[in-house]
């Protein structure tokens, strides 16, 4: 499908775009000196951040085409676990003995054990600036595309609803832009 080819082309530059933003920061991690860093930041933001919004927008436009007709969420919502977790799984349960065998040597070394199932549900990541848990990979992308994946059929309904579509795009507007000159970091004391 042509319309599909050019969703694949931005797919390959963002995921370029964001192994050259983590080589960019391992090298200033270990203070490597003597080059121009064309690849953490460009005038006005980080490479990293391009490259991961260019994923989300590729999701969205990605479920968007292939609900367009219909979304069953029973079905929707089975089909996107079994898209994330099971490969998340085989990832996040040998990391996770690994890490308590050899390194923490605790098998609770993220706390309570209830804030497992935060781990289990992919969302340790997403919400690790708020409390210690069992953080292991890069959990906080697939926690930001959970949270997504559950709002797209209730957003799929105000979008295709003649009445509502014009308010939420107004306020996803003033959305997008209140984050883009606001530091909510700082609210709740967060940093």
């Amino acid at each position: 499908n042509s319309d599909r080819i050019w969703l694949d082309i931005i797919r390959g530059i963002s995921m370029v775009i964001i192994v050259c933003f983590h080589y960019s920061c391992g090298l200033i991690e270990i203070n490597f000196n003597g080059y121009t860093n064309y690849f953490y930041h460009y005038a006005t933001n980080y490479w990293g951040t391009l490259g991961v919004n260019l994923f989300f927008l590729l999701s969205g436009a990605g479920l968007w085409l292939g609900y367009s007709k219909n979304c069953e969420p029973a079905s929707y919502y089975k089909r996107r676990w079994l898209k994330l977790f099971p490969m998340f799984y085989l990832c996040v349960v040998p990391l996770y003995f690994m890490n308590a065998l050899f390194v923490k040597k605790d098998f609770l070394y993220g706390g309570s054990p209830v804030k497992m199932l935060l781990t289990l549900a992919g969302m340790d990541g997403y919400l690790r600036s708020m409390m210690n848990n069992y953080y292991l990979t890069g959990e906080w992308f697939l926690g930001v595309i959970i949270v997504l994946y559950l709002l797209f059929p209730v957003l799929r309904r105000i979008l295709l609803s003649d009445k509502a579509a014009p308010l939420f795009t107004a306020v996803l507007l003033v959305l997008c832009i209140m984050d883009a000159r606001w530091d909510f970091s700082l609210i709740a004391g967060r940093r």
